[in-house]
Formats: C-alpha cells, structure tokens, sequence
C-alpha cells in the first residue's frame, strides 16, 4: 500500500511536467616556412617582382583592413614582408610593426626569457628598429635604435611607402615593412608559436595574426599592445623545400573519443620524445571560432601525461563544431581535433502505441465486473534487452485513482510485444486509463516518449 501511495505521488508530479523528458543540457593558426636560396634586400619594398615570390603567403584581414604576410629562410635567417595594402600613408610617429616568436613554443600567459619581438616604428619622425624579450611577467626592451648597419650579420628591418613591383597594389602607395632575424642568435626553431601585429597610426587601427588574438590599440610603448604567448599561432620551418609536410611533431597525443556533447569530459592522453626537468606541457583548447576555451599546465611523468576538461556552457551557448587542442612541450608542438556536437537529447529506447481496451464481451459496453485487459503494443529500438515495467492507472471522472498495478516484463533487442493489465471495474462511471513504461520502481525512468491514454465507460 506505501509503495502505491509513493508511485502515486510520482504520477501527480510526472503529470505536471511536459509530455516530453529530456536531459538537457576556422580559421588557421599555422604558418609553414620553406627554405629559399635568395635572401630577401631589407629595403621596405618588392626590390624585384620575384623578390618574395619564393615565400609562404598568409591574408590578413581584419578591423576592415588588409596585409599580407610573407616569409622564408635560408637556415641563417629568417625573412618576412608585411605588405600593408590598406595602410596609404606613412606617419611621422606610430606606424608600427612587429614579429613575436616563443622560441621554446612553451605559450604561457606572460611572455618567457624564450620569447622575442623585433619590431620597426616611427617616433618623431624617425624609423626605429626595436628587439624586446619576455622576463616572466612582461617583456624588457633590449635595444631600440634609429638606425642599424644593413650589411651587417645581425637583426634587420625596414618600412618605407611604395608600390613598385607590388603584386597587391602596384598604383597606390602604402606601407610595406620588411625583417631579417637571424636564426641561430635567437635561438629560432623548426616548430615556435608566432605573431604578428602591425599598426595604422592615421586611421588608429591595427592587424594583427593570428586575427582577434587580444592585441590592444597602440599608443606609445610596443610592449602594451602585445596579447600573451598562449593566443599566438604556429610557424614551421622547413628545412627541406621539396618536402610540403610540416615538420613531424614527436608528441603523441589522444583523446579518449572524438565526438562529444555539452556537459561531457575531453580526457586526454600523451606520450613525449623526453621529459626535461622543469618544462610543462602546456594544453590551450579553442572552440568552433577559434576562441580560447581553457588553458592547462600537466608536469609530465615518465614521458607520459594526462589532461581533461570538461565542456560546460556556462552562461551563454558553446559553437559547435571542430574544436582544435593545441599541445605545446620545450620546443615541440602538435594538436588534434575533436567535435563538439552541443546538446544531447535524451533519446527514449521504447515506443508505444496508444493503450486498446480488450474484454471478453466486445459485442457490448463494458459492465461492473467484466475482465478488462489494457493493452499497449511496445517495440525496442536499441540494440541491448531492456527491462521495463509496465504501469497502469485508472482514474474516475473525478480524478480520484480506481486502480493502480504493473507488470514486469523484458524486451529483446528490436523486439516488438504487447503488455497488459488486468482491471475488473467495480463501480459504473467514466474513466481514464494511462499507461506509462519505466526502467523500475525504485528509480523510475521513462523509457517511452510521452504516457499514452484511453477512455472508458463502464455501466450497471
């Protein structure tokens, strides 16, 4: 008897929710480098029509503006272009570009004694080359000079206002910015976390790569507008120019599974080449839009380490879609991808058909006394036997309960069969029978879509 008082409590509540149970819940990163055997004249200008024609291209395109980058290295140094096509005027005082390497591709939120950004400015009138280093919490600036020796075997940079030889816009002047680095003297590896940030004083706007990385609006000091090493992209020197493959990562890394919903844990798993004392592996996870979503330090054990992340929604919806984990180790780097497929509806494993009422008197109306049998039709629509019991409850035209039994019951794989209750009416009147499909009495579950329902009429 307090078993049914208890289910019957549970019915008035089920019947107050909906019908319907659930359980609720881009861009590219990568720059590849190839081997050129014609340095690049650091002039601030395509010296030739096939001075940079040899080197990777990236498009930049952001805050309305556009440039374009290019890079290659002849294993002594590095070069890059910025051709800034949008900026047409260059300003006596903060016109500004600069390259940031993480030579170690370590990330971290504030730049390391492993990261570098060589910049070329104009302050007064001047064009100023500029090297800055990261210390731990901020960058210290390592030497910023009006001019240096072109010919020398050191850093490089030049801007100037052009259009000859420009493949992008060759009637209207603008802005191009040009870099040599050298290779060995900053310690640059095949596999580094890069970024690039150039400014248009006049019209007070910057671009930066990787786009919407967290670059602040120049002012006056280089250092303030830089975003932390962990929004940076990938660059890859390639040594061998024939090859078109980036340079293989020896991190090995895996996920315990590729697909998952809103709510679910990522776990993940990595086995590196070697472990070093005092090195971290660092994990940044970016979502659909290439937004960071979390960041993670692992100490590694035994060339080994294991990280996980749970995807929560917190107070706005994710975008779903190819999220991208990006694992960085001393001067390694690699990543994988994963979907993210957004809110899991709960799927009922049963369907029913609507209860039929079944007596041995069919030729007339039901009577006190008769044998009532509610039949359901239920079919399986998974691949495993599902237990089930099978409720049925009969209520008079006053909402008072009649009747109240189950039967328990299972069902194969597939399997379609009818489940039925015996009532035997004892008073006239109009009712309602509902009948429901749960995992159990102890924790009911609904294992069937919506409760289904039949009238009845029963008289003397």
């Amino acid at each position: 008897m307090l078993l049914k008082l208890a289910l019957l409590s549970f019915l008035v509540i089920l019947m107050l929710l909906p019908l319907t149970l659930d359980s609720s819940f881009g861009k590219s990163d990568d720059i590849i480098v190839i081997k050129s055997p014609m340095p690049a004249q650091i002039d601030g200008a395509w010296s030739t029509k096939t001075e940079w024609t040899d080197a990777s291209e990236t498009k930049i395109v952001e805050n309305q503006l556009t440039a374009y980058l290019r890079a290659k290295h002849d294993e002594t140094f590095l070069y890059i272009l910025v051709d800034f096509i949008s900026d047409q005027g260059l300003e006596r005082s903060g016109d500004l570009a600069a390259v940031c390497f993480d030579t170690a591709n370590n990330d971290g939120d504030a730049p390391l004694a492993d990261d570098y950004c060589f910049y070329r400015i104009t302050r007064a009138g001047e064009d100023m080359d500029g090297i800055i280093q990261g210390n731990g919490i901020g960058w210290t600036i390592l030497q910023e000079a009006e001019t240096w020796d072109p010919y020398d075997t050191k850093f490089d940079a030049a801007v100037a206002y052009s259009h000859m030889n420009d493949p992008y816009d060759n009637i209207n002047k603008h802005v191009i910015y040009e870099f040599r680095i050298p290779i060995q003297d900053y310690f640059l590896q095949e596999t580094m976390r890069f970024y690039v940030y150039v400014n248009d004083a006049y019209n007070n706007e910057f671009i930066e790569w990787p786009t919407d990385a967290g670059g602040k609006q120049f002012k006056s000091i280089v250092k303030d507008v830089l975003p932390s090493p962990s929004n940076w992209g990938n660059l890859y020197l390639k040594l061998d120019k024939e090859s078109d493959e980036r340079p293989k990562s020896p991190i090995i890394v895996s996920t315990d599974k590729t697909d998952y919903y809103t709510g679910e844990t990522v776990r993940i798993e990595g086995h590196l080449p070697t472990v070093t004392d005092g090195h971290e592996v660092n994990v940044i996870v970016k979502d659909a839009d290439g937004v960071t979503f979390t960041k993670l330090r692992i100490k590694p054990a035994d060339n080994k380490f294991v990280a996980s992340f749970q995807i929560l929604a917190y107070d706005k919806l994710l975008p779903i879609g190819k999220w991208t984990i990006n694992i960085g180790y001393s001067i390694w780097a690699a990543k994988m991808d994963i979907n993210v497929l957004g809110e899991k509806k709960f799927v009922h494993p049963l369907t029913t058909s609507e209860p039929e009422v079944i007596a041995h008197t069919p030729i007339r109306d039901l009577m006190v006394g008769d044998e009532v049998f509610i039949v359901t039709e239920v079919k399986n629509n998974t691949p495993i036997t599902n237990d089930f019991v099978y409720l049925v409850l009969i209520k008079d035209e006053f909402g008072l309960t009649a009747f109240l039994e189950w039967v328990e019951g299972f069902i194969s794989s597939n399997e379609s069969i009818q489940a039925s209750e015996l009532w035997i009416p004892e008073q006239s009147g109009k009712y309602q029978a509902e009948v429901f499909f749960w995992s159990n009495l102890n924790e009911p579950t609904p294992l069937s879509e919506s409760r289904k329902s039949v009238q009845l009429r029963v008289t003397l």
